[in-house]
């Protein structure tokens, strides 16, 4: 019987449904010594004959014909998966898989034990990886849950399963039951019989190929006596039962995260500096955490691995050369973007996400995603794909490394995605010391990493001007927020210099010497000014000329050589005024006000007052001349 049912089940496969098949699984299912089947498969087959019937005679549209030719084969196929189940599995009795280590849920253990000692039933969510399938098994073995139930514990596994009868099948095994078109009854009779605790591990993967179906059987299990129910499903939807509010299985803290690491690795590696940045990296991902120390059981120090991090990021991430999705963190992922539930809105936005290591906020999202933004969001969230804090969705680190690699954007989004953060580079970044500034440092900041990424691949370019322009725009933000670049200014001043753009080059340079400056570097500082300063002449830049010259000064200023101060900034004044640059001559002013004293150093900072009032720079007239 086995040959048989592979052998339609390969003629479904290949050839699709037809009535004279149908006929040959008839004359099969007449002489098959099982309960029911003939009748049930006569009665498939009478479907599926008045269904091509109405469509001949053009009585039901073709898509009507589809929708339930679909159905009425998930049905056949149902029926010859659980006869293959029935012959070729050997009976045998149920045991319990070992309890597992669970580190750092507390909380959500005793809620799950509580809701079974109650005879609850509950959903688990959250992202693959994350450990619900843990945390489950290691709950059915609390002392409580033993007392309770006996050997009445199932833990049921899902995830190799496609349909109702497929997962009718798992338990019907489990409980020794003789797989029949008759077994989901006798599997609910089984489960009434005592007080039972069953956990339906990975249900997403039945319950997205055969939703209705798979949400019946749940609704019967709920009818059962005595049954205390978990169901884990990958991502964050779950079906509308009305059961008890589901549990959300989030990141494991810090602190965790080092348990996990270090019960795989070896506390060896318990005072290795490297480790906060390797679990750093791993983002709170109990799946990466463990597969990443397992890659550091041979090492005696964890340099070499974080290397190999750096250099292989989430391929290092997988045990063996299997794909099971508990050993290999691409197969976890793919399992989700292979889900039946990915729309290509959301898929899109997950090859974006993979590029912006801080993630979207709401207003980038729909900016980038004017039209598909909110709904490509709310894939990603129902998948698990994404984690969501106020207003903002990013990917995992290791998910979006994974991502990242496997699954770039075309070159038309990439374009669109570097214009925008180039944009805000340089609409933003020159905010930061003035007026707005607060507004402008709060929007950069949450997307720094973002930007970082999209200069890293403006200055790859073969025209990088606008990646240079950006970064050169970013210098007051990296003044004043206390954020730094990971020597993209140092890059574009290369470039500048490679391709003798002299104005570039000498603003680069000059923005090397205020972050010099800031960090309190002071001789660098000065040689950074020093050099831009016959560049920014020789292009006749005023701006650059007088920026260089006050910021002398400032140097000056700090080994109290004042009147050597005084004569810069009085310099960088007369040419900020000829170029009517009323947010540096206020500062020049100020500056002045610095270096002088009585009358003079009160009409310096009159006249920085007078200069900013009127440009409209309140702010920094009650930052920094309020006491006035």
């Amino acid at each position: 019987m086995s040959a048989e049912t592979r052998l339609f089940r390969q003629k479904l496969a290949s050839e699709g449904l037809s009535s004279k098949l149908f006929e040959e699984i008839l004359a099969w299912a007449e002489e098959a010594p099982v309960e029911r089947l003939y009748s049930d498969i006569a009665g498939l087959s009478a479907r599926w004959n008045a269904l091509e019937n109405d469509l001949n005679k053009n009585l039901v549209p073709s898509d009507h014909m589809t929708v339930n030719r679909d159905k009425i084969l998930d049905s056949l196929l149902g029926y010859l998966e659980g006869l293959d189940r029935q012959v070729d599995k050997p009976q045998y009795t149920y045991r319990l898989e070992a309890r597992p280590r669970c580190f750092g849920r507390p909380d959500q253990v005793e809620e799950l034990i509580g809701c079974w000692l109650q005879n609850g039933r509950k959903f688990i969510l959250g992202p693959g990886g994350m450990g619900k399938s843990n945390l489950c098994l290691f709950s059915l073995h609390d002392e409580r849950v033993i007392s309770r139930f006996g050997d009445r514990r199932y833990f049921i596994r899902c995830d190799g399963d496609e349909s109702r009868a497929a997962v009718v099948a798992e338990l019907a095994a489990a409980l020794g039951i003789t797989m029949s078109a008759n077994a989901e009854n006798e599997v609910l009779h089984e489960l009434s019989a005592a007080e039972t605790v069953l956990v339906l591990d990975n249900f997403e993967t039945p319950w997205g190929r055969d939703i209705l179906h798979c949400e019946g059987l749940l609704q019967n299990l709920a009818t059962v006596p005595g049954l205390s129910l978990a169901v884990t499903i990958r991502g964050n939807m779950f079906p509308p039962l009305g059961w008890e509010q589901p549990m959300h299985i989030e990141p494991v803290s810090d602190a965790t995260g080092r348990e996990i690491f270090l019960s795989i690795a070896g506390e060896r590696h318990a005072s290795d500096p490297t480790l906060d940045q390797l679990l750093t990296e791993m983002d709170g991902h109990p799946l990466s955490i463990s597969l990443l120390a397992y890659q550091a059981q041979a090492e005696n120090n964890l340099n070499r691995l974080y290397r190999r991090w750096q250099s292989k990021r989430a391929e290092l991430l997988k045990r063996g050369t299997g794909d099971h999705k508990d050993l290999n963190l691409a197969a976890s992922i793919n399992l989700s973007v292979e889900s039946p539930e990915m729309q290509p809105e959301g898929l899109d936005l997950l090859k974006i996400l993979g590029q912006l290591p801080d993630g979207l906020g709401e207003k980038d999202l729909l900016n980038l995603f004017p039209e598909t933004g909110d709904d490509a969001a709310a894939n990603l969230v129902r998948l698990g794909l994404v984690i969501e804090s106020p207003g903002r969705v990013r990917l995992l680190n290791p998910v979006r490394e994974h991502t990242r690699a496997w699954l770039p954007p075309g070159e038309e989004q990439m374009d669109k995605l570097m214009a925008y953060f180039l944009r805000m580079a340089k609409e933003m970044g020159p905010k930061a010391g003035a007026e707005g500034g607060r507004e402008a440092i709060l929007e950069l900041s949450v997307n720094w990493g973002n930007i970082l990424n999209m200069l890293d691949i403006a200055l790859a370019k073969d025209q990088p001007l606008d990646g240079i322009d950006a970064v050169i725009a970013l210098a007051d933000f990296q003044v004043f927020s206390g954020l730094r670049d990971t020597g993209q200014l140092s890059r574009s001043a290369g470039i500048g210099e490679k391709i003798g753009d002299e104005i570039r080059l000498a603003n680069c340079i000059l923005s090397l010497g205020d972050l010099s400056y800031r960090e309190s570097e002071n001789e660098d500082a000065r040689g950074y000014y020093e050099k831009a300063l016959p560049m920014f002449e020789k292009v006749g830049d005023l701006l650059g000329q007088a920026n260089c010259i006050r910021s002398l000064g400032n140097l000056a200023r700090e080994k109290n050589e004042l009147a050597a101060a005084k004569k810069s900034y009085q310099t960088s004044l007369d040419m900020y005024q000829k170029i009517r640059a009323a947010y540096s001559i206020g500062w020049a002013h100020l500056s002045l006000s610095q270096v002088t004293k009585g009358k003079e150093q009160k009409a310096h900072r009159e006249a920085a007052r007078q200069t900013w009032e009127k440009a409209g720079y309140h702010r920094l007239i009650k930052e920094n001349l309020s006491d006035d």
